[in-house]
């Protein structure tokens, strides 16, 4: 970038596990909507697609369910920060890169097992 910063994708150190044949859908845990879905993961952070633009370096309160072999899957209530946000090449909806700020510990296990199985 000419600016001086670096976005994201060039900082980050961990690579992101695209998610193929499977939708995850990521919640406002104040109002229930759905914000968007995961279109890449890793320990660390995610990359959500949405059909709305997102407030870059804002903290949001946010779930999801993530498939563990139960029926119903394991809701992960988590706080992130969105880093960036852009208009997607692919089509209509943004694309927006969140850090993982605040995750119980004990859903840590579950959120690594899950991207290992990509």
């Amino acid at each position: 970038m000419t600016d001086g910063h670096q976005r994201d994708d060039e900082r980050r150190c961990l690579p992101r596990k695209r998610l193929k044949n499977c939708h995850i859908e990521v919640l406002s845990q104040q109002t229930g909507d759905i914000l968007g879905k995961v279109f890449d993961i890793n320990i660390k952070g995610f990359m959500l697609l949405s059909s709305n633009q997102v407030n870059p370096f804002e903290q949001y309160a946010l779930s999801f369910v993530l498939p563990d072999g139960k029926q119903q899957g394991t809701l992960i209530n988590f706080e992130a920060e969105c880093m960036w946000c852009q208009g997607s090449n692919f089509s209509s909806d943004f694309g927006a890169g969140f850090e993982f700020k605040r995750i119980k510990k004990s859903h840590l296990p579950i959120l690594k097992a899950f991207i290992d199985a990509f």
